[in-house]
């Protein structure tokens, strides 16, 4: 293995269950997108995935919507690598953008 994979595994191993801790924060928040209830607490979710990733230094944003807000966060490099996290769906997608 490189040096920098080796980097990054014990990076990972060091930090897992601050990982998980942050893991289960996110999954307490009852944000059942299927159930208009639960509307004020998944922008809840969208509010702690941006808050999350703005702490670790991306530009990141909570997207309003009629359907339930999501959260948004670029890098602000030249490339950046747009994160998408949707509290309504549970998922976090990724897209690389060209400028």
């Amino acid at each position: 293995m490189t040096d920098k994979l080796n980097q990054v595994l014990t990076t990972l191993d060091e930090t897992s269950e601050a990982a998980l801790s942050r893991l289960f924060e996110l999954l307490r928040i009852e944000s059942v997108s299927t159930d208009p209830a639960y509307k004020e607490r998944c922008r809840a979710a969208a509010d702690w995935c941006a808050e999350e990733l703005r702490d670790i230094g991306f530009d990141a944003r909570v997207v309003p919507t009629t359907g339930h807000a999501w959260s948004s966060a670029t890098t602000g490099q030249r490339l950046p690598m747009a994160l998408r996290m949707s509290s309504s769906m549970g998922t976090t997608m990724c897209s690389r953008r060209t400028r």
